[in-house]
């Protein structure tokens, strides 16, 4: 197993990374080979518009978009997971304990490509996987911080955090990131403006998911073989 992927069981709680932030960062999550095997895989996929320099292609159910300015509202969902991004899920499954039913992936195209400051609607855990040019990432949660995202890299957030990615004066070349979450029904069918009480079931089928996630994994071991391919 890829030792910068193995959960070091000092750092958990009931399945629960502890962190004195509310994320982590590895920059290291993915050998350069494996980062450059998922690369060419990912440029391989039916990519359509999403934004300015950006594109996207999902798997799993997508929350609903909003229409917003400059955005074509095409979540491009494929019917047929692959195999390779089943093992990665596999892979973070097995590493934070929690399960993950949806990717969303953006190929950033060149310099020009951002993403706006905002925080995630949805509940739990949400880790991204990032291939390709290296860009700054900002992330604000107790401090102020900016990353350089490199190939292969992981950043998790473990509870809803603001983040952004600015444009480049520099040319850039393709960054690919990989987002997994779990979205609920209700994101689904309706999007991220929910009443609380939509919120508070949202939140009860999360909960329920990832507990039926937990006892089905109990004895069967597949995290971990899942976990050793990558």
């Amino acid at each position: 197993m890829n030792t910068q992927m193995q959960v070091d069981m000092n750092n958990t709680f009931e399945g629960r990374f502890v962190h004195e932030k509310g994320y982590e960062y590895v920059a290291n999550s993915l050998s350069k080979d494996k980062a450059d095997a998922l690369y060419d895989f990912m440029m391989t996929l039916p990519w359509v518009d999403h934004q300015p320099s950006c594109k996207r292609v999902s798997f799993g159910p997508q929350m609903k978009p909003i229409p917003q300015p400059g955005r074509t509202g095409n979540i491009n969902e494929q019917k047929t997971w692959p195999e390779i991004l089943l093992d990665l899920k596999a892979t973070l499954e097995a590493r934070y304990g929690f399960c993950f039913n949806s990717i969303e992936c953006h190929l950033h195209e060149s310099e020009h490509s951002k993403v706006k400051a905002h925080r995630d609607a949805q509940p739990g855990y949400i880790a991204m996987v990032s291939v390709g040019q290296a860009r700054r990432f900002t992330v604000q949660d107790k401090t102020f911080e900016t990353y350089l995202l490199a190939h292969g890299s992981l950043l998790t957030f473990f509870g809803r955090i603001e983040h952004s990615m600015p444009a480049e004066t520099q040319s850039c070349k393709p960054r690919i990131s990989l987002i997994f979450r779990y979205n609920p029904k209700g994101l689904v069918e309706s999007g991220s403006k929910r009443t609380a009480e939509q919120k508070r079931m949202d939140r009860a089928e999360f909960e329920k998911a990832q507990a039926e996630w937990k006892q089905a994994q109990v004895g069967v071991g597949k995290g971990q073989a899942a976990a050793s391919r990558w």
